[in-house]
Parts: C-alpha cells; sequence; structure tokens
C-alpha cells in the first residue's frame, strides 16, 4: 500500500507500547512513492528505532545508516542530528 500518515501513526503506536514486531510487521507493508522523500526517510529511521528497543543493534545500526544517507541528501538537519543520536546510543 501507498504510504499515508495513518500508516505512521500505527507504527508509531505498535513502537510506543512496546509491540515492536507488529510495527516492523507494518513497516513491510508501507510503499512510499518515489517523489516522497520524507517517506523514504522514516520508514528505516521507524526501523531502526523498534530494533533498538529490541536489542538488535546490528539491525538498528544498518536501519539508522540507511535513513542518515536519506538524511544527508535532502539536508534534512533537524532529522540528520536525531539519527546521528540514534547511531550513538546504538554504537555506546
Amino acid at each position: 500500500m501507498l504510504a499515508a500518515p495513518a500508516d505512521f501513526a500505527i507504527s508509531e503506536q505498535a513502537i510506543s507500547s512496546g509491540d515492536y514486531a507488529a510495527a516492523l510487521q507494518h513497516l513491510d507493508t508501507i510503499r512510499c512513492e518515489p517523489s516522497d522523500a520524507l517517506c523514504s526517510l522514516r520508514v528505516p529511521s521507524m526501523r531502526g528505532t523498534a530494533y533498538l528497543f529490541m536489542g538488535r543493534y546490528v539491525e538498528a545500526e544498518s536501519a539508522f545508516r540507511a535513513a542518515l544517507v536519506l538524511a544527508r541528501a535532502q539536508r534534512q538537519s533537524r532529522r540528520t542530528i536525531d539519527l546521528l543520536n540514534n547511531l550513538g546510543t546504538v554504537r555506546f
């Protein structure tokens, strides 16, 4: 399905409630329009958050790094900072 704001809300709710597997499962169903740069950035970022809370640090780092590449390409400084912080959390 193509991404809608409600899709991210469902994944965020699952992460907030500790149902990380459900969040990852739902994120797998989200398809971003090629022109929707923000959507393309949010999916790996949220995936990284879910993996982080699951203690799956290798997957979390990979997802955050993928999102970081996109954030830098989009010149999204705030998201870049957040992702660098997330990577620091994973690494240390």
